[in-house]
């Protein structure tokens, strides 16, 4: 008997890095600035996510063509 593995068909990466700047003190992570991101994850129908400047999705070919397999985290281009 054959076992299946059920692989995703994208991996999807959040850059919540870039042009956002979190201290413990000062500016501190608050649930609003997770809105764009749970709004892009879209929990509720994975299958009809859209990628946008910092959410972005890779293929399991486009990972293993890569040097070294790194992952993509390469940053948002944001005003």
């Amino acid at each position: 008997m054959e076992c299946e593995l059920h692989w995703p068909l994208k991996l999807w990466i959040y850059d919540l890095r870039t042009n956002l700047h979190f201290t413990l003190k000062e500016n501190t992570l608050k649930r609003s600035d997770l809105d764009d991101f749970v709004a892009c994850y879209n929990p509720k129908n994975r299958h009809e996510r859209k990628e946008s400047e910092r959410f972005k999705s890779y293929t399991y070919e486009e990972l293993t063509k890569r040097d070294k397999r790194s992952i993509p985290f390469e940053r948002a281009r944001l005003p």
